[in-house]
């Protein structure tokens, strides 16, 4: 619930929760049918009249993603909302992370949004899926204990890796799976659940950004320390119309689906493997360029 105190202004009963948004343009559109619901007479003039805008059409652009906010704007913005000082640092937190660009900053801001958030329930799974993409050992360590009965023995289990981790990144590890519902604890060892993982999207494309930047280094390592019988490593490199590049894509797709099927159905599993896919352009468009026929 948003609320008010102090210097930012009289309390408002508001039955959207600031604290469960990870982007504040959802966050304001949803505040705006909250009020509005509440009153009728409510509009984007009203709001925009309370912030100090001189356009209702400013508020619709920052709505619709054509217009970012400026420190100022957001100030005005969140004392229009009567937003407690604790709210509006999470507010400052989601924008800053919202409008972020470099990979470094937008994580920077991620974790400042997380700081400043109360830990219910939803933003500790939010924090929790975010921590799990950001490390390419857990995915491989949740595979992992479903096949090994290591009796906790997690500097064991860390050297089971390649490259190996440590104990406490291996206990840790097993931790936050058992957190997330990703596996759960049996009378013989540990079995993996179907637990969907679900976030924000914006902070799970951030993690997994820099998980498949781990999985590119991990490949790297793979070329020097794996004999060549237990890899695959090859490129190809193509000319393509826009239209082929979407074809080709949705062709990677299938064929990653495939292969889970395949390994889905393979037993007596002894070893853990990853497989990367990566399909990216290495010039820019030739439109317009005098091409030959």
């Amino acid at each position: 619930m948003v609320a008010a105190s102090g210097r930012w202004g009289r309390a408002k009963k508001i039955m959207v929760n600031i604290y469960e948004y990870m982007d504040y343009r959802q966050f304001l559109h949803e505040y705006y049918n909250d009020r509005k619901t509440q009153n009728p007479a409510f509009s984007y003039e009203v709001f925009a009249r309370k912030a100090g805008f001189k356009s209702k059409g400013f508020l619709h652009h920052i709505l619709t993603g054509k217009r970012n906010l400026s420190k100022n704007a957001l100030f005005a913005i969140a004392t229009a909302m009567q937003l407690d000082e604790k709210a509006f640092s999470f507010f400052q937190n989601m924008v800053a992370f919202n409008q972020a660009k470099a990979p470094g900053e937008k994580a920077f801001f991620f974790k400042k949004l997380m700081e400043t958030s109360p830990k219910s329930p939803a933003k500790l799974l939010q924090e929790g899926f975010y921590e799990f993409y950001s490390h390419w050992y857990y995915n491989t360590i949740r595979e992992l204990i479903t096949l090994v009965r290591f009796k906790e023995d997690y500097a064991l289990l860390g050297s089971l890796l390649n490259p190996p981790i440590s104990a406490a990144q291996a206990r840790k590890a097993v931790q936050l799976l058992l957190q997330l519902g990703l596996v759960e604890k049996s009378r013989t060892g540990y079995k993996p659940t179907h637990q969907a993982i679900t976030t924000g999207d914006e902070a799970l494309e951030m993690a997994t950004r820099d998980f498949h930047q781990q999985n590119m280094d991990l490949a790297k390592i793979a070329m020097d320390t794996a004999e060549p019988e237990e890899r695959d490593l090859s490129c190809l490199i193509v000319a393509l119309p826009e239209s082929g590049f979407q074809t080709l894509k949705e062709e990677i797709q299938g064929f990653r689906k495939k292969l889970m099927r395949m390994a889905d159905a393979m037993t007596g599993p002894n070893r853990i493997y990853h497989i990367n896919f990566q399909f990216f352009p290495t010039s820019n468009s030739l439109g317009g360029k005098d091409m030959r026929p």
